[in-house]
């Protein structure tokens, strides 16, 4: 990321009173949610299991690609996300 944006944990929990689980879990980062879902999408049109050499090279390249895609994505969202003003 070029620019730092709040970030937060998209699934932080809180055990104050377990004994059997004394910590916290911040959980993932708002912008790997945010990466994932949009790589999710990507994944959703799939139809295609590469069947030799060659094509899964193109593959890999391909979904090597989505993966910078998401995270440029999860930028953006992160950003329009620090832009807004609140209601």
């Amino acid at each position: 990321m070029s620019e730092q944006h709040e970030n937060p944990a998209a699934f932080p929990s809180v055990c104050l009173d377990d004994p059997g689980h004394p910590a916290s879990a911040p959980g993932m980062t708002l912008r790997d949610w945010f990466a994932g879902q949009f790589a999710g999408g990507c994944a959703n049109g799939l139809t295609h299991v590469p069947e030799d050499d060659e094509e899964l090279a193109q593959f890999r390249h391909e979904i090597g690609r989505v993966a910078q895609l998401s995270y440029m994505m999860a930028d953006a969202m992160l950003a329009a996300r620090s832009a807004q003003v609140p209601a």
